[in-house]
């Protein structure tokens, strides 16, 4: 069987403060860079704000 449930685990913040991103982290497009690109950006946002600009 396999483990997908666990990249959400994988993806939780720690104490919000402790962010994690990366291809791993994304539920469905793993092994991508689109996939690590996009964790980033919903890290980023989760530390400076969804008003930032982010390229």
């Amino acid at each position: 069987m396999g483990r997908a449930g666990q990249r959400a685990v994988l993806a939780t913040p720690v104490d919000g403060r402790i962010f994690f991103a990366g291809e791993a982290c994304h539920s469905h497009d793993f092994s991508t860079a689109h996939g690590a690109y996009e964790t980033g950006v919903a890290a980023a946002r989760a530390i400076i704000g969804d008003d930032a600009t982010i390229a």
